[in-house]
């Protein structure tokens, strides 16, 4: 799930109250016990509030669970926007939890490696990081609209829904951007994360 991230992966195991264990990067029984209760609860929640495309569903489940109840109940929401359906448009969620090793290479991008600059968070400074937002991506046949007016219809449907929108940003504007509002400021948020405390 987290790739061999294995202290990533207890960190955020037990800020849901799953992993019991001390934070040590060693795969074990309780890790893999929490791991195994995180997914059961996965399933309970796609069961109830409904499946999506492959795409969607891998990203889904990386989230903590709150936050993949109200990103299945915000692509359900997406998909039935008339504007989209008249464009001919479809939706998928195409990103989710990001490792913080996951999280060094994207800001690399346009930096150090090539490739325009798509986030202005490193490491431990993006709500990605926590397990609290995904990005939505609008699809025209298998043609990826990365910019498009149609992501303007999605902001007041998140909104709705109590997320805070990126297309409400003033620094950095990120229209297909949504996450949870735990009211903690990202320093907060990584402090709680890093030393596996509930944060959500």
């Amino acid at each position: 799930m987290f790739g061999n991230d294995v202290l990533f992966l207890q960190r955020f195991l037990k800020s849901m109250g799953f992993y019991k264990g001390r934070l040590d990067g060693r795969f074990g029984d309780l890790t893999n016990a929490a791991l195994n209760q995180f997914e059961d609860e996965t399933d309970k929640i796609s069961i109830a509030h409904g499946r999506f495309d492959l795409r969607s569903e891998k990203n889904i489940t990386t989230l903590e669970l709150k936050a993949q109840v109200l990103a299945r109940q915000f692509l359900a929401d997406v998909i039935g926007i008339p504007s989209l359906k008249a464009n001919g448009v479809t939706a998928k969620i195409i990103s989710g939890t990001r490792t913080y090793a996951e999280q060094s290479d994207l800001f690399a991008q346009g930096r150090t490696r090539p490739g325009r600059i798509v986030t202005k968070a490193p490491a431990g400074h993006s709500n990605h990081n926590f397990g609290i937002a995904w990005d939505i991506g609008l699809f025209k046949g298998p043609e990826y609209l990365g910019e498009s007016p149609l992501y303007d219809d999605l902001g007041p449907i998140g909104k709705k829904l109590g997320l805070e929108w990126g297309g409400d940003w003033s620094s950095f504007i990120d229209k297909p951007h949504f996450q949870l509002d735990t009211g903690l400021t990202i320093a907060e948020l990584r402090g709680k994360f890093e030393s596996g405390d509930a944060f959500v």
